[in-house]
């Protein structure tokens, strides 16, 4: 079993391949690359001489970048490259599910309950 950094360090690597290398998945997450690099490569940190670590805000900041449902890095263990991508407009609605905040959840929850429990009736 990997520990929290080791699964997201392998989860920036499936980004990377998406973006079309580190430099444009640094950029495409807001960094720059020297600290998507850090990250990534679980460089030691300069005070302690440990390996860093990814803070869980930076995690979710890097997931709605590449428009990915909130704890995806923290999978990455489980997740296949090569497993087809989603439909492009479910993927635009992770991505502003992502960014939403409670209030702008309800409106789609209200929307999927009552598709749900039109086709239950079925």
């Amino acid at each position: 079993m990997h520990d929290i950094d080791e699964i997201r360090r392998k989860a920036m690597g499936i980004l990377e391949q998406e973006a079309g290398g580190p430099v444009a998945a640094a950029k495409r997450a807001g960094m720059k690359y020297a600290q998507w690099a850090n990250l990534r490569s679980g460089a030691p940190d300069s005070k302690t001489g440990k390996p860093r670590g990814m803070r869980k805000e930076t995690a979710r900041k890097i997931e709605a970048a590449f428009g990915k449902l909130e704890g995806w890095l923290d999978h990455a263990d489980l997740i296949d490259p090569n497993f087809p991508h989603l439909d492009p407009d479910l993927e635009r609605v992770t991505k502003a599910w992502n960014i939403a905040d409670e209030a702008g959840r309800a409106v789609p929850i209200a929307w999927a309950n009552a598709i749900l429990a039109a086709y239950e009736k079925k």
